[in-house]
């Protein structure tokens, strides 16, 4: 054989599986971190809205819209996990103990709680299920 057709073959077969890994690992990998990172900076605008008294009601800071989209990123961010992600990577971030699932549950929650302490505490339990390092108050 020609070393012009094995270097056509090595040329097809390099296309193919860079093809493949672009499409299929490092497109959903990137657009799920773009909406985490989305929802990260929402979460931490809404903690920094919230009340400074603990005992105080949310409802006004909070606001009808802004949760809205949270819900909307969640929902989001709970999809590509569960429909995109490539298996070996949803295994990674079990290991590192992140779990949109669990955060989306806490985010249900935090229409209907009555104190800003409480709605601190249950935005700060979702940055936990997401990973974060740092306070929720450097992503706002």
């Amino acid at each position: 054989m020609d070393p012009i057709y094995w270097a056509a073959l090595f040329s097809f077969v390099a296309g193919a599986s860079g093809y493949i890994i672009i499409r299929f690992w490092v497109i959903p990998i990137v657009r799920y971190n773009r909406v985490k990172r989305q929802l990260l900076k929402c979460l931490g605008h809404l903690f920094a809205l919230l009340p400074e008294e603990d005992s105080a009601a949310p409802k006004g800071s909070l606001g009808k819209k802004r949760l809205k989209e949270m819900r909307r990123l969640m929902m989001k961010l709970v999809d590509l996990n569960d429909h995109d992600l490539p298996y070996w990577y949803r295994l990674v971030l079990v290991t590192r103990k992140e779990s949109s699932r669990q955060a989306s549950e806490v985010i249900m929650r935090l229409e209907n709680l009555p104190t800003s302490g409480q709605a601190r505490v249950c935005l700060e339990e979702a940055g936990r299920h997401l990973t974060i390092k740092q306070e929720l108050t450097n992503f706002s």
